[in-house]
């Protein structure tokens, strides 16, 4: 994929009058491709975009909703993930001071006359993928695999031999004494 790729993702922003205008954009496995981006599969995605253009400075609202598939930290099974976010953004023309950190600010410089938006829709996604990647079945105890048998196995195991810590009883009644 070439720049012909990333044209679906411009926005010429000096022909549209002052107010609002509204994008859509799907996004699937070829748009992660694109970043080499592979913690993610089976991505359907619908990027709503709103641009609220003022004399000064224009506003970036983007609306994600879809799903990807991910795979499980604790299971390694796969499942899908909702994934509905909103971001913010901020574009202001001139250069950017030196001595002020804005992540939600954009610069551009005066000159610019469009803006592609394939590089925040890519950041906006992958910040919406959860941190900790849990299957549901995990949570509610319905999942079924050879891992999750084995992981019930052996805490149960440890649970039966562990010995109580003395050190906690000691701290417990500190701390009720104190109440």
């Amino acid at each position: 994929m070439t720049n012909i790729f990333l044209r679906d993702f411009e926005i010429c922003f000096t022909s549209l009058k002052r107010g609002e205008h509204r994008f859509k954009y799907e996004i699937d496995n070829a748009f992660f491709e694109y970043f080499k981006f592979t913690d993610i599969s089976e991505t359907k995605i619908n990027v709503a975009v709103v641009l609220i253009k003022r004399s000064t400075l224009m506003e970036l609202k983007m609306t994600l909703s879809g799903q990807t598939q991910l795979i499980c930290d604790i299971s390694l099974e796969q499942y899908f993930a909702p994934l509905n976010a909103t971001y913010d953004l901020i574009i202001k023309f001139g250069e950017r001071p030196m001595d002020i950190s804005e992540p939600d600010v954009i610069y551009l410089k005066n000159s610019e006359f469009k803006m592609n938006i394939a590089q925040q829709i890519y950041e906006s996604v992958v910040l919406s993928i959860p941190i900790k990647k849990v299957h549901p079945g995990v949570l509610d105890g319905s999942l079924k695999s050879k891992l999750m048998d084995y992981y019930e196995i052996n805490s149960t195991d440890q649970i039966k031999d562990k010995k109580p810590d003395y050190r906690w009883e000691k701290l417990r009644s500190i701390s009720s004494s104190t109440s």
